[in-house]
């Protein structure tokens, strides 16, 4: 017979201690990650419905006569549901308008813009634009605030 081992198993208080202070150093730094991942899948959901609405403001151009484009999202312009359209989540509300009337009151140009909300307000694009001449524009403010279209587009 063999005599019984003093030896215990387990975990002793310390490795616990450590083990969940790795645990929440990594947390800390892969999670501001993530949320940053989501809020850009987020803002190409807004790119996606801003570039499918230029390309139906460009099927109206082109079907109206005399050329114009729509000044509403809604029946009417560009038959969306209303006039102002949420992405996927409700995270931009999207809005288009028409531009440089002539005497007519027909629309020579256009502008969308993808406006964020909810939790995407603290994403750095939360104005994305997009016009008749194809000029992509983003701002980190709802009020304009500054230009950062280089890294939202």
């Amino acid at each position: 017979m063999s005599a019984p081992s003093n030896r215990k198993t387990g975990f002793s208080l310390i490795e616990l201690v450590i083990a969940v202070a790795v645990v929440g150093i990594l947390a800390a730094i892969a999670y501001p990650s993530y949320v940053n991942q989501v809020r850009e899948a987020r803002r190409t959901d807004a790119q996606r419905l801003l570039l499918e609405a230029a390309n139906r403001q460009e099927r109206v151009y082109t079907t109206s006569s005399p050329n114009s484009y729509a000044g509403k999202m809604g029946s009417g312009g560009l038959n969306y549901p209303s006039n102002s359209v949420e992405t996927e989540g409700g995270w931009y509300q999207v809005a288009a308008s028409g531009t440089d009337a002539d005497a007519s009151g027909n629309f020579q140009g256009f502008m969308l813009e993808a406006t964020a909300q909810k939790d995407q307000l603290g994403d750095d694009c939360v104005r994305l634009r997009l016009d008749h001449l194809g000029r992509r524009t983003a701002f980190n403010a709802a009020d304009g605030g500054t230009d950062v279209s280089a890294e939202c587009w």
